[in-house]
């Protein structure tokens, strides 16, 4: 089994996912939050991860990471 990735379900929808101005998007209140600034240092660029809306945790630790990069898909019904 692969272990690179982590499936959890949401247990509030309406906490899901959501986008702010200020950040990018965020998945669960506080379950993967992807910050961006305006310029490349860590203080304004950075990403956090804390258990709340899903399930399962995505990181073991809370403290802050960087994204280099990520993609958005778009999933409609």
């Amino acid at each position: 089994m692969n272990k690179n990735y982590v499936l959890s379900r949401v247990m509030n929808e309406r906490k899901s996912i959501s986008w702010l101005p200020h950040q990018g998007p965020s998945f669960g209140t506080d379950d993967l939050i992807l910050y961006g600034g305006h310029d490349d240092s860590f203080n304004n660029c950075y990403s956090s991860c804390e258990q709340s809306a899903y399930e399962e945790k995505i990181r073991e630790t809370k403290e802050k990471f960087s994204v280099k990069e990520y993609e958005v898909f778009q999933i409609s019904t």
